[in-house]
């Protein structure tokens, strides 16, 4: 009985941490446009909210590969304004849940170094913006996965996530950094409720082995 008791107490335990949900993926295989693309602007998850960034679809004149499928974003355009990609969606959050961003992206597959910073577009509450990441990236063919680390505020709100080309490295060359395979998880902490039902259920399985150990001790 004991050892059945102490299973339901660590069943419970284990509910407890935060369950990461994908709110949103895009590999930009759903784009409208047949092939490359540049100075691409009518995304069906983005919006080009500065400068241009072309849709590369692989292969192509131009030697630039994806991480998976047949699209991916140069993010440099075509007319030497780096760009800026902004979810079209915004994303709503409670205190303390856990915002994490992952993509595949590689430096330049021509030339240089390049720079990619990627944050959130906080809209509500406040109005600023949270860059979760800075990555110098350079010449390479090879897409790395990389991933922004838990980002988690003491206020709920709304954000959108954004990509752009650092304008600190050279963007205005229109060879540019790659990027493809774009998630954003949300793991929700657990509610007040929840906790409550928690902390009560470890309180009646305590209470369960005392009157167990009682009976034990009344039988002898």
């Amino acid at each position: 009985m004991r050892k059945t008791l102490l299973a339901v107490a660590a069943a419970v335990a284990l509910s407890a941490p935060a369950h990461a949900v994908t709110v949103f993926s895009d590999g930009f295989e759903g784009e409208s446009a047949s092939d490359t693309t540049l100075n691409y602007g009518s995304f069906a998850n983005w919006d080009v909210t500065d400068g241009t960034v072309d849709l590369i679809r692989e292969p192509n004149v131009y030697g630039i590969g994806c991480a998976s499928g047949s699209f991916c974003v140069d993010l440099d355009g075509s007319t030497g304004d780096p760009g800026v990609l902004t979810t079209k969606d915004v994303f709503t959050f409670n205190p303390y849940d856990v915002i994490t961003v992952d993509f595949a992206a590689s430096g330049s597959q021509r030339s240089g170094i390049d720079g990619l910073v990627f944050g959130l577009q906080l809209i509500d509450p406040l109005d600023f913006t949270v860059n979760t990441g800075v990555l110098l990236l350079s010449y390479d063919e090879d897409f790395g996965a990389y991933t922004s680390g838990p980002l988690a505020f003491d206020f709920s709100g709304a954000f959108k996530l954004f990509f752009r080309a650092d304008p600190d490295t050279p963007g205005s060359d229109n060879i540019g950094l790659v990027l493809d395979d774009v998630s954003l998880d949300i793991a929700a902490v657990p509610e007040p409720a929840s906790w409550a039902m928690m902390i009560s259920g470890f309180g009646l399985v305590g209470g369960a082995l005392r009157t167990r150990r009682r009976q034990t001790l009344a039988a002898a």
